[in-house]
């Protein structure tokens, strides 16, 4: 049968070994679609790929006996609450035929089946074909600098019970009134970011709007009522507490009752518990509680959620907004970049800025440190809200290093309760000698004299800078495949092990890759003392599992092959 015949005769079905022939035969015929390789599969690869792949399914694209499509289905590793689509695939000559979407609605179908509230996945900004397609199945994309994440929502949808009524009478698919421009998705309100879903079809429509960092319902609207969640703002200083507002209309002049109980959340205290009756407008207050945190609030995971259970007119529903917990003040150590000398007098600066919404006064002890005599060992400083402010810190090196310690911080702001809280601050004291490394905010970082090579545990991008220059080379993060796959775009280094060794320091991150099970990836950088630096990636396995045969991509790079896995090598000079 040709492929033009193919829309009406396409079967979904899930992995088998005995599929594993025409699964190699599909990739075999898919190479240009990823960039071209001459790597030929055989059924014998495929069944070991999938015997060693954890993923909770697959799914195929039946054309007959050919397997035309394919889409693995898995845990999302780097957040909770989702379930993940690795890998989507059409073999090139049925492109057009609707088969993408066939693999994606199953496995929307399977995550509600599931129990799961969402579905993850990631594409490139240039796959301009399969976006608006991605969209359409209910996906939206998330506004990010270095990747396209998209997140799907539907599952919650489908499995909310206030919306089952309206659901009953609307398809969520072929009803949906979504843009599907190939553009980040999301409305900016207040500091938040709202993702709409919207349905229309013969006089019954719905909204749903998700708060896209407590990924949760913020808004319901139906032909009968309307409830939606109010914050002063998505960044909130923890420590203290907040008012939440819940506005609901009824729309319909029948009775409606709703029940709203507060839910604690990680490290957010809400208690509510409200029955109300509502003839037309009503507002319900509560007050949230913000524990403190140990550490910045990540972009890529749920954010701690204000959280509310509700029945309405007796059928459940789930609000949940998210809040980016703040620490009270910012608070960083500046020194200056260039050249430096022991034995002289130079200033560094303290930087504040107050993330109160009043003034605040902050007291400091600056701990002590062996390679340095600083001037000032405590500071006192008043900041008006949302101000900033800067103290001068004299020192004197006795040789260079790193600075990097834990100072606690005491905030009393005007109208507030005083708060201790814990920084780390960070200051790299370099000259053109010395030897030394760490953690610095979002870096490690390795010295060598005037030479420095940085990992930035964000996006593992690889970086090197020299006193008199700036910043040079920059590597991306390795890719393990083919296809080749962008997990360290976003996976932190399980180790980071950062040592002297000859003449040279050396900077080692270890990963274990979540879409490769059993594999520890090892990015060696060796810094030399002549700026010249050596990465090198070495690929093993630890599982007892059986070697597999894999490629990685740092950079314009030579291969070698050893018994027990495959190291990698790239030179440049700083």
């Amino acid at each position: 049968m040709s492929p033009a015949n193919a829309t009406n005769s396409i079967q979904i079905v899930e992995y088998e070994p005995r599929y594993a022939q025409a699964v190699a035969d599909m990739w075999n015929c898919s190479q240009e679609s990823w960039g071209g390789n001459s790597r030929i599969r055989t059924a014998e690869n495929v069944a070991r790929e999938h015997e060693n792949a954890g993923h909770l399914k697959v799914f195929l694209a039946l054309h007959g006996n050919e397997v035309v499509g394919y889409c693995s289905f898995s845990y999302y590793r780097q957040d909770e609450g989702a379930l993940f689509v690795p890998l989507l695939n059409v073999r090139p000559d049925f492109h057009g035929h609707k088969i993408g979407k066939a693999l994606i609605l199953k496995a929307v179908e399977t995550t509600v089946e599931l129990g799961w509230p969402r579905l993850d996945l990631f594409t490139w900004a240039g796959n301009t074909k399969a976006v608006p397609m991605y969209k359409k199945c209910g996906f939206f994309w998330e506004k990010k600098d270095n990747s396209v994440h998209l997140m799907n929502f539907i599952p919650t949808v489908l499995q909310t019970e206030a919306l089952a009524p309206y659901l009953g009478r609307i398809d969520w698919y072929a009803d949906s009134l979504r843009s599907l421009d190939i553009q980040p998705d999301g409305r900016m309100e207040n500091g938040f970011d709202y993702f709409e879903y919207a349905w229309r079809k013969d006089g019954t429509s719905a909204r749903v709007e998700f708060e896209k960092t407590g990924r949760g319902i913020r808004l319901i609207e139906t032909d009968d009522y309307s409830i939606h969640t109010e914050i002063d703002g998505h960044a909130l200083v923890f420590g203290s507490a907040y008012p939440v507002r819940y506005i609901i209309r009824n729309k319909s002049g029948a009775p409606l009752e709703c029940t709203i109980r507060g839910r604690d959340d990680m490290n957010l205290q809400f208690e509510l518990n409200r029955t109300v009756r509502v003839q037309d407008t009503m507002v319900v207050e509560g007050e949230f509680y913000i524990d403190p945190v140990f550490e910045e609030q990540s972009d890529w995971k749920t954010h701690p959620a204000v959280v509310s259970q509700w029945t309405i007119n007796g059928k459940a529903a789930e609000f949940r907004t998210g809040i980016a917990p703040k620490f009270p003040a910012g608070i960083g150590l500046e020194v200056k970049g260039q050249e430096q000398y022991t034995g002289v007098a130079e200033e560094a600066f303290l930087t504040f800025e107050n993330h109160y919404k009043e003034a605040a006064e902050f007291e400091l002890k600056l701990p002590a440190c062996d390679f340095a005599d600083f001037g000032l060992s405590f500071v006192s400083v008043r900041i008006p809200a949302q101000g900033k402010a800067a103290v001068k810190i004299p020192y004197t090196l006795r040789r260079f290093g790193l600075y990097s310690v834990d100072a606690e911080i005491k905030a009393m702001p005007d109208n507030g309760e005083p708060i201790l809280f814990t920084r780390r601050l960070y200051g790299v004291f370099k000259g053109n000698t010395g030897r030394f490394g760490g953690e610095i905010a979002d870096h490690w970082i390795a010295v060598n004299g005037p030479y420095t090579v940085g990992l930035n545990k964000r996006n593992n991008e690889l970086w090197t800078s020299h006193l008199q220059g700036g910043r040079h080379t920059s590597w991306f993060f390795p890719r393990l495949g083919r296809p080749y796959s962008i997990e360290f775009s976003k996976k932190k280094a399980e180790s980071v092990d950062i040592y002297p060794d000859g003449d040279a320091m050396v900077l080692a991150a270890e990963y274990r890759p979540e879409e490769a099970p059993g594999m520890v990836v090892t990015a060696l950088t060796r810094l030399n003392a002549n700026g010249i630096v050596e990465r090198y990636f070495e690929v093993r396995h630890d599982s007892g599992a059986r070697y597999r045969r894999t490629c990685i991509w740092p950079m314009r790079s030579i291969m070698k092959r050893t018994a027990s896995c495959f190291l990698m090598t790239a030179i440049t000079m700083i």
